[in-house]
Formats: C-alpha cells, sequence, structure tokens
C-alpha cells in the first residue's frame, strides 16, 4: 500500500510540476505581450504628441509672423525709417532723371521723335526698376516697399522728360523745378499708399 501511495503522490506531485511549468510559461509569455502591447501603446502616444506638437508649432510660426506684420504697421519708428530710406533713393532718381534730360540734349538726335520717345521711356523705366530693386530690401506689413510703388511714375516722369527735351528753349532750372515736383508728388503717393496698405 505503501508503494501505491508513493506512486500516487508522484504522479499528483509530477503533474502539479507540469500544471505549475505551464502557469509559468503562460505568465510569462502574458507579461511580455502585455509589455509589448504598452509599449506599442506609448510609442503612438508620443507620434500623435508629436505630429500635434509640430502642428502647434507651424500655427505659432504663422501667427508670429502675421503678428510681425501688424507690429510693423505700428511702430512710427518703422514708418520714419521708410521715409528718410525712400526719400534718399526719390532724390536719386530725381538727380538721374536730370541727367537724362541734359544727356538726350547733347548726344540724342532728337528729329526722330519716335526713336527719342522710345530711349526717354526706356531710361525711366530703368531708373524706376533700379529704386524698386534698392526698395525690394525692405518690407513693410509683409511687404516689399517695391510693390508700394505705381508703374504709372514711369508714365509721369517720361512725359515731363519729353516736354523738357521738346521745349523751345533749354532751361535747367524749370527742367529741375518740374521733376522735383513730380517726385514730390510721387512720394506723397508712396506714402499715402503705406499708410493706407495700397500695394
Amino acid at each position: 500500500m505503501d508503494q501505491i501511495q508513493v506512486a500516487k503522490g508522484i504522479s499528483e506531485l509530477g503533474m502539479l510540476v507540469m500544471a505549475g511549468a505551464f502557469f509559468l510559461v503562460l505568465s510569462a509569455t502574458m507579461m511580455a505581450v502585455v509589455v509589448k502591447l504598452f509599449s506599442k501603446m506609448i510609442n503612438n502616444t508620443m507620434q500623435e504628441n508629436k505630429a500635434t506638437q509640430n502642428k502647434l508649432i507651424e500655427a505659432i510660426n504663422e501667427q508670429s509672423a502675421q503678428l510681425v506684420d501688424v507690429a510693423e504697421g505700428l511702430r512710427e519708428k518703422s514708418l520714419t525709417e521708410i521715409k528718410i530710406v525712400s526719400g534718399a533713393l526719390f532724390d536719386n532718381g530725381k538727380g538721374e532723371i536730370t541727367k537724362i534730360i541734359k544727356t538726350i540734349r547733347q548726344e540724342n538726335h532728337i528729329q526722330n521723335k519716335k526713336a527719342t520717345i522710345a530711349k526717354i521711356r526706356k531710361m525711366v523705366i530703368n531708373v524706376h526698376e533700379n529704386r524698386n530693386s534698392k526698395f525690394d530690401a525692405f518690407k513693410f506689413r509683409g511687404k516689399s516697399l517695391a510693390s508700394y510703388t505705381s508703374p504709372e511714375w514711369i508714365d509721369q516722369l517720361s512725359q515731363v522728360v519729353e516736354q523738357e527735351v521738346y521745349s523751345e528753349s533749354v532751361n535747367n532750372g524749370r527742367a529741375d523745378t518740374n521733376i522735383t515736383n513730380i517726385t514730390e508728388s510721387m512720394k506723397l503717393d508712396f506714402y499715402h499708399n503705406l499708410i493706407n496698405g495700397v500695394a
């Protein structure tokens, strides 16, 4: 009987060992699955947070750019700086236009009116584009200063130059006065465009 009890004990204990081993393997596998699941959830959450953070940074950058535009428009100092720089560029252009009048009177065959007018227009366009290229270095309300200029100024200046070139009497003082008047008018248009935001 003792032998039967020993065999019965071994058989029961062996089954218990087998069941214990099975449950250990099962719980280890479940732990590994749970750890992987949590790590995947954490990684997904971090990636979603990173994507949301990138979107927020982009939105903040856009708002910052808009706020810089507003701040530039409110700063008097920036308007003063622009007036100084633009005034110097307009005055420089005035000198160039005065030179154009003198040059065309001296060098050109003004009897060919069509060719002379075309040459005047080309030279005035060059002065206008030269000024605009310098204006491109400055911004106001998020736009280049060149966008506040007007192509109509080319026609106005061309007409004044043409009138002075074809005037019956050569009068450099009158030419200078006429160019100064049109330049001052252009400055005022430019400043009004800046203040009113017309570009």
